[in-house]
């Protein structure tokens, strides 16, 4: 397989050349062997919920299709928030570049709040948007934490949806989501002893405390 066989970044996306993936990540190769990886990250973001919004469409209106749009359009939400914030934050990023990679999908962030986040002045005026938001009993105000805290958010909606709808797809949903989790929690482990981080922190990072 020449994708496992790349030495570099160059030969690897060269590797995936005749791909949907391919056309994607070849223009933001910066010269030999570097990749724009922030981009990169947003842009398969972009591809992945691109597709998922045309898949989810045809059953958007009945009560599975519902279940789905709210738990991507949450994910949606968290990856616009942190897309927003880090692009102020390291990368100045520009507001038309901001809306280009939004992914067009939401659950409770509003398109009115979305668009004040985009026009804030720096990161630190994202932070003060975000508790006007919904998402103020979700994310703290330390952004280093936000992906865990929603985590923990995505993980109590989940046990909801399968608790009151045990007979739909939530089940079927709420058992992968809950094994990513799962996944995490091991990784979360391992790494926390592999770099002798003191038990108590490496606690700190689990979702949830049985999955």
């Amino acid at each position: 397989n020449e994708t496992l066989r790349a030495r570099n970044i160059t030969e690897l996306v060269e590797s995936i050349r005749g791909t949907k993936f391919y056309g994607i990540l070849k223009p933001l190769i910066l010269e030999e062997n570097k990749i724009d990886l922030f981009s990169a990250e947003m842009a398969l973001d972009m591809y992945y919920y691109n597709r998922l919004i045309g898949q989810l469409k045809p059953s958007m209106q009945d009560k599975e299709g519902e279940i789905l749009r709210k738990l991507f359009g949450a994910e949606a939400d968290l990856k616009n928030i942190l897309w927003i914030y880090r692009g102020k934050k390291y990368y100045n990023i520009n507001k038309d570049i901001l809306n280009r990679y939004l992914i067009p999908l939401s659950d409770k962030l509003q398109k009115e709040e979305l668009n004040k986040l985009v026009e804030a002045n720096d990161d630190v005026e994202v932070i003060e948007l975000i508790q006007n938001t919904f998402y103020k009993d979700v994310l703290t105000g330390n952004p280093k934490k936000w992906e865990h805290e929603f985590l923990q958010y995505l993980l109590k909606v989940e046990r909801k949806n399968v608790r009151f709808f045990p007979f739909s797809l939530a089940p079927v949903v709420g058992y992968i989501v809950l094994k990513e989790l799962e996944i995490n929690n091991i990784i979360s482990i391992i790494e926390g002893i592999r770099y002798s981080v003191p038990s108590e922190d490496i606690r700190d990072q689990l979702i949830g405390r049985s999955l």
